[in-house]
């Protein structure tokens, strides 16, 4: 799934849309359902495909325990049945073939109106009975692979098989068809082009990785920065990776999109037992972290991987988007409302930045070559005009210059050597600072 992206903002493009975070997986009807009747007799439902239900995101599963030590699990949004979806799974960190039986707490239960119990399912009926089963097992799959970045070898499909018992109610006439038992069925994503073998090579190697990472730094601060800054320096965005869109992408390839480095961070982040999520918002992915202070912070790794800047600054690493509050990181990252079917929450971010920046890259010189730029700060690029005051009025001139409106004003303002979206938002961001104060 791609937008089409105005060819006048063509580089905010490559910094947002070009993070896509959606390899759908789906999830199909049962192959073989058999089904209880009252009377003791026993049809079997013919295996057919049935509703495909799509959920935007895979990702995969960690060895490390988020709750373990202060940090929020997704699972606090899902109901009994999701839950027990959740927890049932997490047995999947090692690839295999073999079926998953999980035990429902909750029946399942499909009003299939006055259908006569001794007759097959119909077409119309399997495919209710799909839909509403469904339901009951796939945001606790989706969100269970948020929590638990390491289910990188799962095909994009699962099928599933279910028995049930049907429940006549002879004052209303309905027959509810009940269900409580679910088994999984699990393949090799495409990219292991069915080699099981290389599928727990690839797992044995993530894991050497996660414990060979280099963090730095006695504080959560330090070591956030240390895992920040070496995720950078170590993995390139390439969208046309293999694995691009997984953690294996990043720690073993060193080539992923935003979900790569987004899985990567939290699953190194638990290892060192800091609170860490994955948030995604359909077309990107990004983290929070919870400091000593109890307050959430946002961090966007890819987003501060700047490649294009590393000549002139010295330094592929910015801090654009670390450790950011509210305030300063919504104008960016817009969350959404909801998720595999159910509300979507995240921890509720500070409103201001956390305290410690990092320091920024030091400004080159030109002592000794006077065709290197001084490097100013934002603050003063912002002031676009020369009326001695960064307004409005210098957000429609940059506007008009990164849009090509018949202006030529020059107004990098975060000194990354072009102008483009993100001297827009860095000016809109100084502006609302200046408000503020």
């Amino acid at each position: 799934m791609k937008n089409n992206i105005i060819s006048k903002i063509i580089t905010f493009a490559m910094a947002t849309a070009l993070c896509f975070t959606t390899v759908p997986f789906q999830v199909s009807a049962y192959e073989l359902a058999t089904v209880d009747i009252e009377s003791n007799e026993e049809i079997v439902a013919e295996a057919e495909e049935e509703k495909i239900f799509e959920i935007t995101q895979q990702i995969s599963m960690s060895l490390y325990d988020s709750n373990s030590y202060d940090g929020y699990s997704y699972s606090s949004l899902l109901d009994s049945n999701n839950i027990t979806v959740y927890n049932s799974l997490v047995s999947l960190a090692d690839p295999t073939d073999n079926p998953l039986r999980v035990n429902l707490p909750e029946e399942v239960r499909v009003n299939l109106g006055s259908k006569n119990p001794d007759e097959p399912l119909t077409d119309e009926e399997k495919d209710t009975i799909s839909q509403q089963i469904a339901t009951s097992i796939y945001s606790g799959y989706g969100f269970l692979l948020l929590d638990h970045p390491e289910i990188f070898w799962t095909a994009p499909t699962f099928t599933f098989s279910y028995t049930g018992t049907y429940e006549v109610n002879n004052l209303t006439n309905e027959t509810i068809f009940k269900v409580k038992d679910i088994t999984f069925y699990f393949q090799l994503d495409t990219d292991f082009q069915g080699d099981m073998d290389y599928a727990r090579r690839c797992k044995d190697q993530l894991f050497r990785e996660l414990g060979e990472f280099p963090v730095e730094g006695e504080t959560r601060y330090e070591k956030i920065k240390s895992i920040h800054d070496h995720l950078i320096q170590t993995v390139s965005y390439n969208k046309d990776a293999v694995f691009a869109h997984s953690v294996i992408g990043s720690l073993i390839y060193g080539e992923s999109v935003c979900e790569g480095y987004s899985e990567a961070f939290k699953l190194i982040c638990d290892r060192e037992n800091i609170p860490c999520i994955v948030v995604v918002n359909g077309k990107h992915m990004w983290n929070q972290v919870k400091m000593e202070d109890g307050n959430w912070y946002a961090i966007d790794v890819t987003w501060d991987d700047r490649d294009f800047v590393e000549e002139l600054t010295g330094s592929d690493v910015a801090y654009d988007y670390f450790l950011k509050g509210m305030n300063s990181f919504i104008m960016s990252h817009f969350p959404i409302s909801s998720l595999y079917g159910i509300s979507y929450k995240t921890p509720n971010l500070s409103r201001k930045d956390y305290e410690c920046d990092p320091q920024p890259p030091a400004p080159l010189n030109n002592d000794n070559n006077s065709d290197i730029p001084v490097l100013r700060s934002p603050e003063e690029n912002a002031d676009i005009d020369g009326d001695g005051v960064v307004s409005i009025a210098d957000a429609v001139i940059c506007t008009a210059t990164v849009l090509s409106f018949d202006s030529e004003q020059e107004c990098d303002i975060n000194n990354d050597g072009v102008t483009n979206a993100f001297d827009i938002i860095t000016l809109k961001r100084i502006i609302k600072r200046g408000r503020q104060e």
